[in-house]
């Protein structure tokens, strides 16, 4: 099936406008991991379930958008001849003019920078929570006598402070 130029381009405008929100969606979520990285390490308990809250409201936004994205690949499936799971950039480019492609080339490496910077900050929270997790691990294990860690404290002149297994607090269960 032969694709209009005025269906293209509408097609291509809802694709600009969808990949710029993909865009602010990964920029929202690299303020999040700041401002979770800062609640954690600041122990911030308000501004943590402030951005709780913050993420729980734009759900709905993202899910809006995720419905438009299948709405428009579902569209220009039926207009390219080819199953909705083929469409994608490079299906779309090829029907464009060159001035076209530039735009969505840019949104494109935009959207590769954006994406390898979230994984960048993604893997530096994810290894800050887990120190904090193995740090309160050794914490509860030194505090409560816990035999399942070998936890050693040491004081301010670098010696071993109390023998493992014994704990500043007894308790049965």
């Amino acid at each position: 099936m032969n694709v209009t130029s005025k269906n293209i381009n509408e097609l291509i405008e809802e694709l600009l406008a969808i990949l710029d929100a993909d865009a602010e969606h990964l920029e929202s979520a690299l303020n999040h991991l700041n401002n979770l990285r800062e609640g954690v390490i600041k122990r911030n308990e308000p501004a943590l379930e402030q951005l709780l809250e913050s993420i729980k409201g734009q759900q709905e936004g993202r899910e809006t958008i995720e419905s438009r994205r299948q709405e428009l690949r579902r569209i220009a499936a039926a207009r390219f001849g080819c199953r909705a799971d083929q469409v994608n950039l490079s299906r779309f480019m090829q029907y464009l003019p060159e001035g076209m492609r530039q735009k969505i080339t840019q949104r494109k490496a935009t959207l590769e920078q954006l994406i390898a910077k979230l994984k960048t900050e993604y893997m530096g929270t994810a290894m800050l929570l887990s120190e904090c997790t193995r740090f309160n691990r050794i914490l509860i294990d030194s505090i409560m006598g816990s035999r399942c860690g070998a936890a050693t404290v040491y004081n301010a002149n670098g010696q071993a402070q109390r023998p493992s297994g014994s704990g500043f607090v007894t308790m049965q269960f």
